[in-house]
């Protein structure tokens, strides 16, 4: 029933999400026998290969992605959208830099009236208040964007955590992991944007994209 409620979201998107850096859905049917979803054919692999340590892109090209992902997700709020599932495994990059934010099956939709899946996500790029059960709002996309942009730096997240357990324990009691900790070549202003970007409390985050 949950997978059934996914596919109907993304489904109802068909045709309304026309942005460059998001992955367009050009039909969708969703019938008792018969259920699809037509998207656009993107030539490219998720971010996930670049996350690891051995494999990370230069920062200006992170820089470069980061951005076109805040452009994909800034144009997706103002048409009433957050995401709500914001990670690599959902960007795509080609071999000409084009990038694709994709996977709206979370999404939530700011002026529906209709009753809305509340508890999906996955676990590191949820924001602390998630787990307080506050509505979703621009934050909640900003704070994965930069736990992503966090990954690609790295090649790690910004938690210590062992377990689920534990990690929802440190993202709402405890502070995340310095960037510089990490990595210490990166130019203040890059640390400051990823720091501001997953600040625990939502009110310091970016306001906007």
């Amino acid at each position: 029933r949950l997978h059934r409620k996914l596919f109907v979201t993304e489904a109802s998107l068909a045709g309304k999400l026309n942005h460059p850096h998001i992955a367009q859905i050009y039909d969708a049917v969703t019938e008792e026998a018969l259920n699809y979803i037509v998207m656009e054919y993107v030539d490219g692999g998720t971010l996930e290969k670049f996350c690891q340590p051995d494999a990370l892109l230069p920062v200006d090209k992170i820089v470069e992605i980061t951005f076109k992902c805040s452009r994909a997700l800034e144009y997706a709020h103002k048409m009433g959208v957050t995401h709500r599932d914001i990670k690599p495994a959902n960007v795509m990059l080609t071999a000409d830099s084009t990038v694709k934010v994709m996977d709206f099956g979370t999404a939530y939709f700011t002026q529906s009236d209709e009753t809305q899946v509340f508890d999906v996500g996955t676990l590191p790029y949820m924001p602390p208040e998630h787990f307080k059960k506050r509505p979703p709002t621009v934050q909640s996309d900003i704070y994965a964007v930069g736990v992503m942009a966090y990954q690609m730096l790295t090649g790690a997240l910004p938690f210590n955590a062992n377990s689920f357990q534990e990690m929802i324990h440190e993202k709402l009691h405890e502070s995340f992991v310095p960037i510089e900790t990490r990595r210490k070549d990166l130019a203040a202003e890059v640390r400051f944007a990823v720091h501001r970007a997953i600040h625990t409390e939502p009110e310091i985050r970016y306001t906007s994209w």
